[in-house]
């Protein structure tokens, strides 16, 4: 069958359920991004996020059995994006270190303080288990700095990377400290994996 779209919106990253009857898609539209299921026999699709999805970080939809889907929502109360301040609050000092330093020269990195804080802001999402069958998503834990999940099969655990600070000026996010952990649909740590600090040359 074919899947039709909801007007004014483009898809991206459809994934199929792993019984191969559904398939979750992003819709995207000019103030939002949302999670679609579509029945793959019929083609009729349905809206299952009730709170836009925060692909700034993380862009896979993931099954989690056959009726719930994991991904990053944007939090409750998120506010408005921090502005830039009037008049820069500090100087812009950078410093040579005497000594060789193998770390290479990248185009756009972070350079202030309001960097910082809107980078924060655009990461911070809230891990959830959304019902495939339209009801009422399951949040789970606090929202963070969310890099990946992988959830279980079952759905019952997922494993989460999430940024930690200090962030840095010299290289980029992919470098940044990150802590994998998995947890439960509580979101209570279970068990940490990797502790990986910040890489800067």
């Amino acid at each position: 069958a074919d899947l039709k779209a909801p007007q004014g919106a483009t898809v991206s990253g459809a994934t199929w359920s792993p019984n191969g009857q559904r398939i979750a898609l992003y819709c995207h539209f000019d103030d939002a991004t949302h999670v679609y299921v579509a029945d793959a026999a019929t083609g009729v699709m349905r809206r299952v996020s009730r709170t836009p999805i925060n692909a700034a970080l993380f862009t896979r939809l993931l099954w989690a059995g056959n009726d719930r889907i994991a991904t990053l929502l944007i939090p409750a109360g998120r506010g408005p994006a921090p502005t830039p301040p009037a008049v820069p609050p500090q100087p812009n000092i950078k410093v040579t270190l005497p000594s060789k330093n193998p770390t290479r020269t990248y185009a756009a990195l972070m350079a202030s303080e309001h960097d910082q804080a809107l980078f924060e802001y655009l990461a911070t999402a809230h891990l959830a288990l959304l019902d495939a069958n339209g009801g009422q998503p399951k949040l789970i834990g606090k929202p963070a700095m969310i890099r990946s999940i992988d959830p279980s099969p079952d759905g019952k655990y997922v494993r989460v990377t999430t940024i930690v600070k200090p962030f840095s000026y010299i290289v980029p996010v992919s470098s940044f400290g990150t802590v994998e952990e998995i947890w439960d649909e509580s979101g209570k740590v279970l068990a940490e994996i990797e502790n990986r600090p910040l890489r800067q040359g």
